[in-house]
This record gives structure tokens, sequence and C-alpha cells, in this order.
């Protein structure tokens, strides 16, 4: 399940580190500030909503899917990514020399800040993603009632047999 598909606390918590860690790179504060835009958002599929409000982005179910589709492969990409870049901080000094720790040194810090950018913008896909998830399962849910609603009032039984 992707980050922040079940809406609780705790994904609350992990976009909150995240968002910290990044901001506090030089140039992160605006990539920390986009991580949770869509934890909240209200995705209006077929006409109906997946939060509160009246705002939100208005998609037909295909367009949802497809969009979802998208930002799955986008995070994944960025998965992949985010642990190449994870693997560059590792990189050791060829020599052990003072010029050659310290350019290693710089090198390394670039690459840590560099991850975690990826790693960042990876979490933002992923909130998309969850987003998505949960607009189109509030939508399924909605139609299997309906079919349910619609079965008792034809007079359908649990063998499937029916007026409608």
């Amino acid at each position: 399940m992707a980050a922040g598909a079940n809406g609780g606390a705790a994904d609350r918590a992990a976009v909150a580190a995240t968002q910290a860690a990044v901001a506090a790179a030089p140039g992160g504060a605006a990539v920390s500030g986009a991580l949770g835009v869509f934890h909240d958002a209200n995705f209006i599929i077929d006409g109906k909503p997946s939060g509160q409000g009246s705002g939100g982005f208005t998609l037909s179910r295909q367009e949802a899917e497809a969009a979802l589709e998208e930002a799955r492969g986008i995070a994944e990409e960025l998965g992949e990514l985010a642990r190449e870049a994870e693997t560059l901080t590792q990189t050791r000094a060829p020599a052990d020399d003072p010029a050659s720790q310290e350019f290693n040194r710089v090198g390394v810090e670039a690459f840590e800040k560099g991850a975690a950018h990826v790693a960042a913008e990876r979490d933002y896909w992923l909130s998309l993603v969850g987003a998505l998830e949960r607009a189109l399962g509030i939508v399924q849910r909605f139609d299997e009632q309906a079919g349910q609603e619609i079965g008792r009032s034809g007079g359908q039984d649990t063998t499937g047999g029916g007026y409608v």
C-alpha cells in the first residue's frame, strides 16, 4: 500500500518528518511544502466526492484510473532513483589524505541533499497515489452499495434471482 493510502495519523507524521528533513536542505522548503498537498485532497470521481467540501479535482473513473497508473509509474521510477541516489551517499574517498577526504565529504553532502530531494519527489507522487486509491475505493464502495440496494429493491435474493 502506498504511503498515505489509509489517511491515518502515522501517515501524517511520516509526511511531516519528511517535510522537516527536506526543508532543512537548501531549496528544500518548496519541495517540503508540496509533500502533503494531496493528503486531504477531494477527488470527485463520477460525481462522487472522496472527501469533504465542494471543491476538488473532478475526474471520470477512467481518468482517475489512468492518473493512478501514471502516478504509480512515476512513483516507482522515482523510488528506483531514490535507491540509486542513496547508494551515492556511501561514496568513499579514494585515498586517506586530507584533500581527498574533504573533497569526498563535500561530494557526499551534495549526494545526501540530492537523495533527500529525489525521495521527497517520490513521496509527493506517492501522496497522489494514496489520494487516488482512497478516492477510487470510496467510489467502488458507493457502487457496490448502490448495486446491493438495487438488488434488494428488485426482490433479488442471495442466489442472484430477482425482478430487476
